[in-house]
């Protein structure tokens, strides 16, 4: 009834990739929060030719025909990841940041802006 041609999942998070009108999409969502009063389901639409998913942005490139991936962080994400004077061991406080570091590199597929978000985050997090 409803078709579409993608489908992602993590936790209580979806990505469905269809064809249907916002409208048919509206109608879709409102008939799920009418199946269970304690479940409720909300729904973004791309912006900028980008929709977001966990803590990638995801943009359909038509001149090359391809999906590009960027790292994204909500705009009310704090920007810090650990105060370096706090009393965790050293090993915790570098697992922080190599963490940090391969989930941008995972998520962006373009390295130009890899490097920007490298610097760009991993100064903010660790300078204020």
């Amino acid at each position: 009834r409803y078709p579409y041609s993608g489908l992602a999942r993590y936790v209580d998070d979806l990505l469905i990739v269809s064809e249907l009108t916002e409208k048919q999409i509206k109608t879709l969502v409102e008939e799920f929060n009418n199946l269970n009063e304690n479940l409720k389901f909300e729904m973004e639409f791309e912006k900028n030719h980008c929709i977001t998913f966990l803590d990638v942005c995801i943009k359909f490139n038509s001149d090359e025909v391809r999906l590009e991936t960027n790292w994204y962080r909500k705009p009310t994400a704090s920007k810090r990841l650990l105060h370096y004077e706090s009393d965790h061991s050293q090993a915790m406080k570098k697992n922080i940041a190599t963490n940090m570091i391969k989930r941008i590199q995972i998520a962006n597929n373009n390295v130009d802006h890899n490097n920007n978000d490298l610097t760009n985050d991993l100064n903010s997090a660790y300078l204020t």
